[in-house]
């Protein structure tokens, strides 16, 4: 039996979001319930800068909130 099924999603969520983003997008592939968890918002906002928004709307022409998760925000960053 899978024990990790027993955790609340957002306790799983908070374990995720002190990875690395690319750790964090390899969980999806463990389970459904770790796919829910690591593409939360909650992991992908510890990875974004504060000014999030600002930086979007300087390097993108679509606006901040048009992009429905802060993985997707984090994928629109300029490298």
């Amino acid at each position: 039996m899978d024990h990790f099924y027993k955790l609340p999603l957002d306790c799983i969520s908070g374990i995720i979001s002190l990875t690395s983003p690319p750790d964090a997008a390899a969980f999806c592939v463990i389970s459904r319930h770790f796919k829910s968890a690591s593409d939360s918002d909650a992991v992908w906002k510890k990875f974004l800068p504060p000014d999030i928004d600002d930086l979007i709307s300087e390097s993108s022409s679509t606006p901040p909130s048009v992009l429905p998760t802060k993985k997707k925000d984090l994928l629109s960053l300029p490298l």
